[in-house]
């Protein structure tokens, strides 16, 4: 699995589930391009999620994902709550369509 792709991964299990319950590409098509990176890393012995958020370093303490009732593959926006790694202040951003 030399040429093993995460993403393109998760688009080719996206569009299967989609097509198992029947959702045509643009009932989902906001998640398949994701706008925000998040970093998984290490910090001695617990791991952290790192985000940038109002283009400030932040640490993730929350993340919510608004999903359509009608269809969860469908997301209405997605809110990120962080802690500034410079301050320790609050931030929170909403993502949407």
């Amino acid at each position: 699995m030399a040429n093993y792709n995460p993403y393109e991964n998760m688009l080719h299990v996206l569009d299967k589930a989609a097509e198992v319950l029947g959702y045509e590409q643009n009932d989902y098509e906001f998640v398949r391009y994701p706008e925000r990176e998040l970093t998984i890393c290490r910090e001695g012995d617990h791991f952290v999620c790192r985000v940038k958020i109002d283009n400030r370093q932040a640490i993730l303490q929350s993340l919510y994902v608004k999903a359509s009732p009608n269809n969860p593959l469908n997301v209405e926006y997605v809110e990120l709550q962080a802690i500034t790694t410079d301050t320790g202040v609050p931030v929170t951003e909403k993502v949407s369509k």
